[in-house]
């Protein structure tokens, strides 16, 4: 069966399936107004952060992703810390349709698209605050890099395969 041209999509020519865990934190930015959280320096003078930016994308310490086709499925083990925001997978459409994702008590919509080989998902979590997350494979590495609406910088998580 032939795929008409109008349903045709974009496939990446990177596969971002794998067992992933996080190696490492990175924030260049201020901070958050506000914020009491304390920066701790890098040797390189970056700030490294707290694990709650991976968690629109479901990536938090460790993650398993699955692309299949049209979809990317993240799944992210249970952990000890009690995390009202976890969710045990989640699933994204990859053609910039909206999914309707979980997180903690609320249904959320999102949109999640390749732009190039990087998957780039949006999500409006109240209405003046919104997220946009890229995921993407650098040097055999995964970069999970969040960008609030809120902050100065992006954040970036990076993970390598188990």
């Amino acid at each position: 069966e032939v795929t008409p041209p109008h349903v045709m999509m974009f496939v990446p020519k990177v596969d971002l399936s794998g067992d992933w865990v996080q190696i490492d934190a990175l924030y260049s930015g201020a901070g958050p107004s506000g914020s009491d959280r304390p920066a701790l320096g890098g040797p390189d003078g970056r700030t490294r952060i707290s694990l709650i930016a991976g968690v629109p994308v479901n990536c938090g310490p460790t993650c398993a992703i699955v692309q299949d086709g049209r979809t990317v499925t993240i799944t992210r083990p249970p952990t000890k810390a009690p995390d009202t925001g976890q969710v045990g997978s989640q699933t994204f459409m990859t053609d910039g349709s909206e999914s309707v994702v979980q997180e903690g008590n609320s249904r959320l919509k999102a949109t999640a698209k390749w732009e190039g080989d990087k998957l780039v998902v949006y999500r409006m979590i109240t209405s003046n605050l919104h997220v946009t997350q890229t995921l993407f494979i650098t040097g055999g590495k995964l970069h999970v890099e969040s960008m609030f609406s809120s902050q100065d910088a992006p954040v970036v998580l990076i993970y390598e395969k188990r």
